[in-house]
């Protein structure tokens, strides 16, 4: 075992012969974690948008960090990625003169970057949590922050320095969105609340207090020229504010069915106000509260927009983890910034090590390039989260399972030279409660499905018809595993047992017990005598598949395991960790070899090439992770 080891301490020594090709230039190696090789997906966005003053960038917050596109017409891509934070981005703001982004994480610092140069110039500590709210005094010196649920204050810090300067009073909910009028001398604060608060900036008192909302409001934004002052509501309502005396001027009223707003916009020209909601982007007359137009192209809740300087360009995201831009002008979409993906709940290599696929809650699935790692083509039939998927021992199909009992098989044979959507080849018919785990036998012929009622399922794979529904836990399936000769199942259930069933006849073949809480995730080794399950009790068990006894037990108290994969040769055991990190075992002794760190939320999924050489590991961040071992 030691000479098996010793590639590890080579670990890194040979990655830029190997991949110096592949992935040179490439975005997907920016701002990388120490160790990794590559990041398929640009995670998560966050809602949060802004163009820079100048208006050729657009800053995008996403759950690893900041992304910075040129967003000139014909001539979009991505720029820079800003990394550092070690949480999600749940804010970001533009320094008036536009050399300078403030962003804020979950992480509880607030951080200010060079825009040119992609380095942190400023960074302090807020010690509440989190902030929710940014935005910078017209000057550009100050900055206020707006606190989340845990605090809900305002507060003003200096941006040279990074000192706190004041703190004003306290919302009863979270702040939601901060806005200084044009002479500085104002902040006005919305939050969940349904409140408004404009601040006096010199004596930090409460000028005026705005309580017309019926519900929280999630927006807040000055007319260009500081005389009126709109705030959006979940109630379905704009509001428009004479900023001098503070009394309401217009009241603008979405009356469709699905009416949540989520962000505001002012046009820079002050005629026009754009509002998101579900799926959809609206424009209205700010005179007279008349609707204009409506756009359409986001899937799922629009979670924010904003106009670029020039009036020209509408940018907006959504949870669909989409970044669109529409022109003004032609009152039509102009172009898409992709790549970016939803929370990732399974990667799957092919057979041949070319291709990963990884199923999201987004009801999507990817399909990527290793070698390059481009996009491939995006799988798409699910009306749910996807949350399996599996190639066939072929890998000429795909099988994937998520909510409401759906499972889809995809034809991946299709050469395909540009990304293209893929409709599923069909549906297997039968399946009960929702399809937590999918798998192939490892002989092709039939494919396996784990269900929340606590049953496990097969189909034939070539006549796509239910064969036989195996005996039921007494709780949800969470995870299966077919033995490599295709004899035997395993089964991992919420009811702290793990079952070996005989595929042939449907019969239990053991009960192994020993995790005091659910099991999460199961793995057989390559030849079948050992297998490793992980569990909600902080733990994962190397049990003897022909004993059903324990062979090790692995269990840092700290760690709360996710996923677990053997390598190809069976001497490494790797396991995916809530707190983003992935984990190297020697399952000849147990010990941990070493422990990556990369993902910023949740490592959801692990997985080993066929090779041998690399992990790919997937995260709730929206990414995957590619680690080389030799």
């Amino acid at each position: 075992m030691k000479t098996a080891r010793l590639f590890l301490l080579t670990l890194f020594l040979t990655f830029s012969l190997l991949f110096s090709n592949a992935f040179a230039q490439d975005y997907t190696t920016w701002g990388l974690p120490e160790g990794a090789i590559a990041r398929l997906g640009k995670g998560q966005t966050t809602g949060k948008i802004a163009f820079s003053p100048g208006g050729k960038r657009l800053a995008v917050a996403s759950a690893i960090g900041i992304w910075i596109y040129d967003v000139r017409p014909g001539k979009e891509k991505e720029l820079d990625l800003f990394t550092g934070h070690t949480g999600v981005v749940s804010a970001i703001a533009f320094s008036p003169d536009g050399t300078t982004l403030a962003s804020s994480s979950l992480d509880q610092t607030v951080r200010l970057w060079d825009i040119v140069t992609g380095k942190q110039k400023v960074t302090f500590t807020y010690d509440k949590l989190y902030v929710d709210a940014l935005a910078f005094s017209p000057d550009g010196n100050t900055i206020a922050t707006g606190g989340g649920e845990w605090d809900k204050t305002v507060q003003l810090w200096d941006v040279k320095t990074g000192q706190h300067i004041t703190k004003f009073g306290t919302h009863a909910e979270a702040v939601t969105s901060l806005a200084f009028s044009r002479d500085g001398n104002t902040l006005a604060s919305s939050s969940e609340d349904r409140e408004v608060f404009l601040w006096d900036i010199h004596t930090g008192q409460n000028r005026a207090l705005l309580t017309e909302h019926k519900k929280k409001i999630v927006s807040v934004v000055y007319s260009l020229d500081g005389k009126t002052l709109a705030t959006g509501s979940w109630d379905g309502t704009v509001k428009l504010w004479d900023t001098d005396v503070g009394y309401l001027k217009t009241t603008i009223k979405d009356n469709s069915r699905s009416n949540i707003i989520y962000s505001v916009a002012f046009s820079p020209d002050g005629n026009t106000i754009a509002t998101v909601g579900h799926e959809v982007m609206r424009l209205w007359d700010a005179e007279t509260g008349q609707h204009k137009k409506t756009f359409k192209g986001h899937k799922g809740s629009v979670e924010s927009v904003a106009f670029s300087p020039d009036g020209k360009t509408i940018a907006t995201a959504g949870s669909d983890d989409l970044v669109m831009l529409w022109n003004t002008q032609t009152e039509k979409h102009r172009t898409t910034l992709k790549g970016h993906t939803g929370s990732v709940t399974a990667v799957a290599y092919s057979p041949d090590g070319a291709t990963l696929a990884m199923s999201c809650r987004d009801g999507m699935g990817y399909l990527w390039n290793v070698n390059t790692g481009k996009h491939k083509a995006t799988l798409k039939g699910h009306q749910a989260a996807v949350l399996s998927i599996a190639f066939s021992p072929d890998g000429k199909f795909i099988v994937s399972g998520g909510l409401f009992g759906n499972i889809y098989l995809w034809d991946a044979r299709t050469r395909l030279m540009n990304t293209r959507t893929r409709k599923p080849k069909t549906r297997l018919q039968g399946q009960k409660g929702t399809a937590t785990s999918v798998a192939y036998s490892l002989d092709g012929k039939i494919i396996a499905s784990a269900s929340a009622d606590g049953t496990v399922r097969f189909w034939n794979a070539h006549t796509e018809k239910q064969t036989r529904t195996l005996g039921r836990h007494a709780q949800g399936v969470a995870s299966i595993a077919f033995s490599s000769d295709s004899s035997t199942l395993a089964s991992a259930g919420k009811d702290k047992t793990v079952r070996l069933w005989n595929v042939q006849t449907g019969e239990t073949i053991a009960v192994f017990k020993g995790h005091t809480e659910g099991v999460s995730s199961i793995a057989f080794s390559p030849i079948g005598e050992m297998l490793a399950s992980t569990s909600y009790d902080k733990t994962v068990i190397l049990w003897n598949t022909h004993t059903a006894k324990q062979e090790k037990v692995l269990a840092p108290p700290i760690w709360h395991f996710t996923s677990v994969a053997f390598s190809p040769d069976g001497k490494i055991v790797v396991t995916g960790d809530r707190d983003g990190s992935i984990h190297l075992w020697n399952t000849e002794t147990g010990n941990r070899i070493t422990t990556y760190k990369g993902h910023i939320q949740d490592a959801t999924s692990v997985a080993f090439s066929p090779d041998g050489n690399t992990i790919a590991s997937g995260g709730d961040d929206g990414t995957i992770l590619l680690w080389q071992l030799r």
